[in-house]
């Protein structure tokens, strides 16, 4: 057994211990060594899986018109009145395969509303059920059963309640991933970047970009990761507080990332342990920081040090307003900084 799937397997609050039950052993180590994932989950991202379960919905029913506008049958479909009621915004279901057969070839009572109300009693709010529901319309399609088995494995990994629900509303598209294949990509995440147990439930339960990057494409989350370290030179520790601070810099182009980090490093002189204390400069638009940082250097007060008097933050840098850093970071007016920012 590999050395995560053991730990899986422990009682320590450490670890992410693997699913017994039968009925979710679909999975048999837990967790995948670096390099073993299934050959059909490794870079696949689930906008990709439409193809698929585009053939399941239609095969509900004859096809009706593949080009069609929600608002022409709201007044027809019992489905779509229902859903309008939910607060779902059916406009970002048109043009979507399957969506069609699902609205009118569905009944309500027996397809959608099992699946609605176990979102309900799981306790996800009005707001995120509609949001839920207009991302992902495809779960609506899903086996009741699945989806219970699919939050019954989160809470066996020892997920709080709070962070259950922020994991799902926060990715739509988690609850369409089967226990197998989220159990290997956690799996993924803890080898790759060896982390423990409860690193891997704050990287799943982190802001907006956590759970989005458990189901990403792992073959980007790769790419990223060699550039951080082999081409930026982070170690692997700063790795793992760049990723559980920042997951979202993991969705980012590898293009983007290098020239944010040269500019800062080698031309600005901005050290590794600067931008881990500060991961958002790697998010930053590489002109944003130019024309902060030049500015600053207009007006001399380029202080980046803390020993020094004067001194300005990585955070004082990236966030904010044009209006707000050039008032309170650079201390000038408004019309100053946008008449530099023409030269440019």
């Amino acid at each position: 057994m590999s050395t995560a799937a053991s730990e899986l397997t422990n009682g320590s609050n450490n670890s992410l211990r693997h699913v017994e039950k039968p009925e979710l052993s679909a999975t048999t180590s837990g967790l995948h060594e670096i390099g073993e994932e299934d050959e059909n989950d490794v870079g696949v991202e689930f906008e990709d899986e439409d193809e698929n379960l585009k053939q399941q919905v239609w095969e509900k029913g004859p096809a009706l018109l593949p080009t069609f506008n929600v608002g022409a049958y709201a007044n027809e479909s019992e489905n779509v009145k229902k859903l309008i009621q939910l607060g779902v915004d059916l406009s970002r279901w048109e043009g979507r395969y399957g969506t069609i057969p699902l609205l009118y070839k569905s009944d309500f009572d027996t397809t959608m509303k099992p699946i609605i109300d176990l979102l309900i009693d799981a306790g996800v709010p009005d707001a995120d059920l509609s949001r839920i529901l207009t991302k992902n319309p495809f779960i609506l399609n899903e086996d009741v059963r699945n989806l219970e088995k699919r939050l019954e494995y989160l809470r066996l990994k020892k997920f709080s309640p709070k962070s259950v629900l922020d994991i799902i509303a926060r990715n739509p598209y988690w609850l369409s991933f089967s226990v197998p294949r989220i159990d290997r990509r956690l799996g993924f995440f803890q080898t790759y970047f060896n982390l423990t147990g409860d690193q891997v439930r704050a990287l799943a339960s982190v802001g907006s970009s956590g759970p989005q990057l458990i189901t990403y494409h792992l073959g980007r989350v790769k790419d990223v990761t060699f550039t951080i370290k082999e081409e930026m030179g982070f170690t692997s520790k700063e790795i793992v507080k760049l990723l559980l601070t920042r997951p979202r810099i993991w969705k980012e182009t590898t293009v983007s990332l290098r020239r944010r980090f040269d500019y800062l490093h080698n031309e600005e002189k901005f050290s590794h342990a600067d931008v881990v204390r500060c991961p958002m400069l790697l998010l930053t638009r590489e002109r944003r920081l130019r024309e902060r940082i030049g500015f600053l250097r207009e007006v001399g007060r380029a202080q980046f040090s803390p020993k020094q008097p004067n001194y300005i933050s990585s955070e004082m840098l990236v966030t904010g307003t044009d209006a707000e850093f050039a008032t309170d970071v650079a201390k000038v007016g408004v019309i100053e900084y946008n008449n530099y920012l023409k030269t440019l």
